[in-house]
């Protein structure tokens, strides 16, 4: 499988969870303590955020989630301190020490020369790729290896080895709290809810949805989850039907998805995580690394045209 499609999916993992920037959909008032937003699924009771708008980091307000309320409400720990409207493109996101990671500094592959040096930079890069047969015919078993890179130049933070050392721990437990980690798939949102009991799914299109007897597709909203269906037909240009009826209900509102599981890791972890400090022109970093592996299988259909010989 593509080792450029596995970096790129991490690097979607990391924008989504550490990053996990979604915008204000009303205005936030001084004094307020709740905030509505776009979906609060990347979030947690007690993860640290920041508050910003016009794309500026002058008017930064640094809070503590207190409590999840649902699908796009959150209670703070503290009122803001001043106004936050969705007519000057207020945002939050992911904060770990007063500090953030923002999406265009998490980048594909090391640099000689780290842009943004006064930021938070992560870089993804693709270590080693190994592999054996585990059963014939034809399953290679491929064992892939990445180490993710986070930097922080020396004089520019103050505690920089602590908030590296948070940013490292963040991202050890994201990767580590699913042996199958889903890095590359296909979603496509619910147009209408599902009720228990349900097979035909609604969606904006069935044109990259055909019928498919695979068991890989998959449910999920906010609050739940169901694995292992096919699509057993296309029943009109807007709904797909599943291989079996749902036993959990999936709401719009709730950012119910469809989804399809276009690589299977079938185990992975962050087996090793390295700290210290690292010199690149000139410009010490404080620096942990973290070596990442995955593990799937390559099917091999026999018999096989011959690729050598003399024609």
């Amino acid at each position: 499988m593509p080792v450029e499609q596995l970096i790129d999916g991490m690097i979607n993992v990391l924008k989504k969870n550490v990053v996990a920037r979604t915008p204000l959909t009303q205005d936030v008032l001084t004094g307020q303590g709740i905030i509505k937003v776009d979906n609060t699924f990347h979030f947690e009771d007690v993860n640290e955020i920041v508050l910003f708008q016009n794309g500026s980091e002058n008017d930064l307000n640094w809070h503590t989630i207190a409590k999840i309320i649902d699908t796009n409400t959150i209670q703070l720990l503290q009122p803001v301190t001043m106004d936050f409207t969705v007519a000057q493109g207020a945002q939050i996101q992911k904060a770990l020490g007063n500090t953030y990671v923002f999406p265009e500094d998490i980048l594909f592959g090391d640099r000689e020369v780290i842009p943004n040096p006064n930021r938070i930079v992560i870089t993804v890069d693709p270590d080693t790729l190994s592999n054996e047969w585990i059963y014939l015919m034809g399953g290679l078993d491929e064992d892939y290896r990445l180490t993710i890179s986070i930097y922080a130049k020396d004089d520019s933070f103050v505690d920089g080895m602590r908030i590296i050392s948070k940013f490292a721990d963040s991202i050890y437990h994201l990767l580590n709290g699913n042996i199958h980690l889903d890095i590359v798939n296909d979603e496509t949102p619910l147009t209408a809810d599902l009720a228990i009991g349900i097979r035909d799914v609604s969606i904006a299109s069935t044109a990259q949805w055909p019928a498919d007897q695979d068991h890989r597709y998959e449910l999920q909203d906010n609050e739940n989850v169901e694995i292992d269906f096919a699509i057993d037909s296309v029943v009109s240009p807007t709904v797909v039907r599943l291989s079996r009826t749902t036993v959990k209900n999936y709401q719009v509102a709730r950012k119910g998805i469809l989804r399809r599981r276009v690589r299977y890791l079938y185990e992975s972890r962050v087996d090793k995580v390295e700290f210290g400090y690292i010199s690149k022109e000139n410009v010490v970093f404080k620096a942990a690394r973290l070596s990442w592996f995955g593990k799937e299988t390559e099917e091999y259909g026999f018999p096989q045209h011959g690729r050598g010989g003399i024609f």
